[in-house]
């Protein structure tokens, strides 16, 4: 079954023109109870206007297809940019080298790409520019920055939502037998102690969620994948984090973020290929593989623009051939393309919503009042133009599950669609039902309580 191409369908076009604008609508859920509170609002005055999105890329650093480094240094050098080498190690750190999976990563990292670092006039280089530079020159080279990609909640720097705690019980998934088949996860970390996860999680140390006491990005997707296919365990491996001090902006200035770190593509490479180490002899077991994360680029040259991740996936497909990329498909009112969800093979899935009394609609986040908030905003009420990166829809609204042990969270954001559709994929259902209300076995807030 081909991985861009499986059977989960949904007419975009059918759904989104449901949508009837208003002048301003309104819809804002709320727990009766103080403590309890999960509210989304829904605005239809979002407007034409777009919003910006930020790119991100380690500073100093280009990285190299090892089977391109000759020719792009010969560039590189009639364009008077000095390089130097640079390890692996030098952008990954030293967190995980008594892994062994790290280890093996890395070993398999060197044999993909190399890094240099790039300075002119003895002052360093803008990364971004260099290999803008150079894929001019020749466009068939795939030299690049490394590009960030977001923090957990944060993919492209913009949430959805941020997790709120709720009360209420969910009846967690049964365990999977202990060679079940398994569904892949690249995160931020995860609680392996999480109802329904626990003894269902093939994982080391360094998997585990680093920010103890905090609601877990990689648990909540983890268990959203769980909750709908529990016949399947869940192999999970960790994206790291970089110090935010370490990365430079393709406009100059990161705008209103509260981030102090984040992850880059080598690091969610990193992880995709601690994954296939760790299964590279059960090719028929690992059956999907979970990217909530992603970010824009300013290199839209080719049909690539992060060229680490779009390097390791070929070697994914090489290995697990069966195996789909589920990827969220971005939550910012932009018509630039999403990566990795953008990349050819991926399933790129954006977000439903489905509110009481109306149709199924594509939705982003949009601070259309500019109060500093964001709301759920119907894509046609942005922009008429597609996201043609987008490859499918799941409900990405409202969803309910663990995010620490023992604390249930709504969570919004189209990292959750993919984790639906990645469920669903797995459980051989399709298409997908354009109402979170049909999916057995997923949950949601309905305002005033747990929904099933």
């Amino acid at each position: 079954m081909s991985p861009r191409h499986f059977a989960v369908f949904l007419t975009c076009l059918s759904v989104l023109g449901a949508c009837t604008p208003t002048d301003e609508a309104t819809t804002s859920t709320e727990a009766s109870d103080p403590s309890t509170t999960c509210e989304v609002t829904t605005s239809e005055s979002g407007g034409t206007d777009l919003e910006d999105n930020h790119t991100a890329y380690l500073s100093g650093y280009v990285v190299v297809p090892l089977d391109q480094v000759d020719a792009t240094l010969s560039l590189l050098s009639d364009s008077g940019i000095d390089v130097g080498e640079a390890g692996i190690d030098d952008v990954l750190g030293e967190e995980g080298l008594e892994d062994e999976e790290a280890v093996a990563a890395r070993s398999s990292l060197n044999e993909i790409v190399q890094i240099f670092t790039v300075s002119e006039n003895g002052a360093d280089a803008d990364p971004l520019a260099v290999a803008e530079d150079i894929r001019a020159q020749d466009p068939q080279l795939r030299i690049a920055p490394i590009h960030a990609i977001g923090e957990a909640g944060h993919i492209a720097f913009k949430a959805g939502t941020d997790p709120e705690p709720v009360e209420g019980d969910i009846e967690p998934p049964a365990d999977a037998a202990e060679d079940a088949s398994l569904a892949a996860v690249v995160d931020s970390g995860i609680y392996g102690e999480t109802p329904g996860l626990s003894g269902n999680v093939e994982m080391t140390q360094l998997d585990e969620e680093p920010s103890s006491g905090e609601h877990s990005h990689g648990t909540f997707v983890s268990s959203i994948v769980r909750q709908l296919s529990s016949e399947h365990r869940i192999t999970f491996a960790r994206a790291r984090m970089v110090p935010l001090a370490d990365f430079a902006w393709s406009d100059g200035d990161p705008g209103a973020t509260d981030l102090t770190s984040l992850t880059t593509e080598l690091h969610v490479a990193e992880a995709i290929l601690r994954i296939l180490h760790r299964h590279e002899n059960e090719s028929e077991r690992v059956q999907s593989l979970n990217l909530s994360l992603g970010a824009y680029s300013p290199l839209l040259q080719g049909d690539t623009a992060m060229t680490t991740i779009f390097l390791v996936l070929d070697r994914w497909f090489a290995t697990f051939p069966d195996a789909p990329v589920f990827a969220a498909g971005g939550n910012d009112p932009v018509v630039d393309p999403f990566w990795p969800g953008a990349l050819e093979p991926v399933v790129a899935v954006g977000a439903l919503n489905d509110p009481p009394g109306a149709a199924p609609v594509e939705i982003v986040w949009h601070d259309s009042d500019d109060d500093g908030r964001s709301e759920e905003v119907p894509w046609t009420d942005v922009t008429s133009t597609s996201r043609d990166w987008i490859d499918d829809l799941a409900p990405g609204s409202l969803l309910v599950n663990y995010s620490q042990p023992e604390v249930l969270a709504c969570w919004s954001g189209s990292s959750f669609a993919s984790a639906v559709a990645n469920g669903l994929y797995l459980r051989g259902e399709s298409p997908i039902p354009p109402s979170r209300g049909d999916i057995a076995g997923l949950t949601y807030w309905d305002g005033t309580k747990i929904a099933p």
